[in-house]
């Protein structure tokens, strides 16, 4: 499964010098807070995005902070739109240095109708990585939501070399730990685990590369 881009055509490049023209358009440092709200359409046309939701359950035990949840790694041409709910709270948040998000309604955006069926394809794709993101999630075992977690998002984003695949973005081991639902502490051990059977590396991006055999043979 991969993510249908979006090719950096006249129309594209007509939509961000629209979003220019219009004050639309915003770069942010890294981590940067990008502010949002639910109504508009975002679209990352330079860098990063990371979507991250915080939970706002009242608690009865001593205050913790809230819990943090990696939800979305979004990158050059795809859509993000932000949710309300009780429960929980989305935030944007600059992944890399020079991230580009502009904004703007879907009713502006049926002026470019090839750029309207492509957007709705992209959030259809990133629909179905969701879901398959929430089955890794149901798993019991931790070492296996990552392996899973590492397949996925390697076979959908990352690139390869043969039978090797690389994360399409670098990512600290706190956010895998957000993004498997575990701690940064429990998943350095277990990338330790699989660096010394030799599944696992660093590249010269300081992007997580692994070897999509090795770690298929891990679930069976």
């Amino acid at each position: 499964m991969t993510f249908i881009d979006l090719p950096i055509s006249p129309l594209w490049l007509d939509l961000v010098q629209w979003g220019k023209d219009h004050y639309r358009d915003r770069i942010f440092a890294k981590e940067a807070l990008i502010p949002t709200r639910p109504g508009p359409l975002y679209l990352v046309h330079h860098g990063v995005v990371r979507l991250v939701s915080q939970t706002t359950f009242p608690s009865a035990l001593p205050p913790h902070p809230p819990a943090e949840a990696l939800v979305g790694l979004l990158g050059i041409g795809q859509p993000f739109e932000i949710v309300s709910h009780p429960h929980f709270v989305i935030s944007a948040q600059a992944h890399v240095d020079g991230t580009a998000v502009l904004w703007l309604y879907w009713n502006e955006l049926q002026q470019w109708q090839a750029l309207y069926q492509q957007i709705l394809e992209q959030f259809k794709a990133q629909h179905r990585q969701q879901l398959l993101w929430m089955g890794i999630l149901g798993q019991k075992s931790t070492f296996h939501r990552l392996l899973n977690f590492l397949i996925l998002w390697g076979k959908s984003m990352g690139e390869t070399p043969g039978q090797d695949y690389y994360l399409p973005y670098p990512l600290t081991h706190a956010q895998l730990g957000q993004a498997v639902g575990s701690t940064r502490v429990t998943v350095t051990r277990l990338l330790a685990r699989l660096r010394k059977q030799g599944l696992v590396w660093q590249n010269e991006n300081n992007r997580l590369c692994f070897n999509y055999p090795g770690l298929q043979s891990l679930l069976t």
